[in-house]
C-alpha cells in the first residue's frame, strides 16, 4: 500500500509540475524552472493561492491565477485524494479485524476529509 500511495502522490506531483510548466511558458527560464521544481514538491497550490488572492501576473499568464489554482485543485483530487482513499479503503477491508488499528481508520477518515477539504 505504500508504494501504491507514493504512486499516487508521485503522479500528481508530475502532473501539477507539466501543467505549472507550460503555465509559464512566456517567463523566462529561470522563473519558469523554479515554478515547475516548486510544483514538483508541492508548493503549486500555495502559488496558485497566492496568486489569486493577490491578482498578480494574471496578464502574462496562459490562464488567470484563478483558474490555475482551480485546475490545480481538480489535479489535486483526481490523481492523489481520490485513488488514495480508494487504496487505503481497499487496504482497510482486506486486513484482518486484528490487523485492523485506529490510525489506519484515522488514515482513511482523514484522506476523505482531505478530499472534501480540496473540493470546498
Amino acid at each position: 500500500l505504500a508504494y501504491a500511495s507514493g504512486g499516487c502522490i508521485a503522479f500528481a506531483l508530475f502532473v501539477q509540475a507539466a501543467v505549472t510548466f507550460q503555465q509559464y511558458r512566456t517567463k523566462s527560464g529561470l522563473e519558469r524552472g523554479v515554478r515547475t521544481g516548486l510544483a514538483l514538491v508541492g508548493f503549486s497550490p500555495l502559488l496558485e493561492g497566492f496568486g489569486t488572492w493577490t491578482g498578480a501576473e494574471g496578464a502574462a499568464l496562459m490562464v488567470s491565477p484563478s483558474v490555475m489554482y482551480a485546475a490545480t485543485k481538480a489535479i489535486e483530487i483526481a490523481f492523489e485524494s481520490i485513488p488514495e482513499s480508494i487504496i487505503q479503503i481497499n487496504g482497510l477491508l482486506g486486513a484482518s479485524q486484528g490487523q485492523i488499528k485506529g490510525f489506519h481508520v484515522f488514515s482513511v477518515v482523514s484522506s476523505i476529509l482531505a478530499a472534501a477539504f480540496i473540493i470546498m
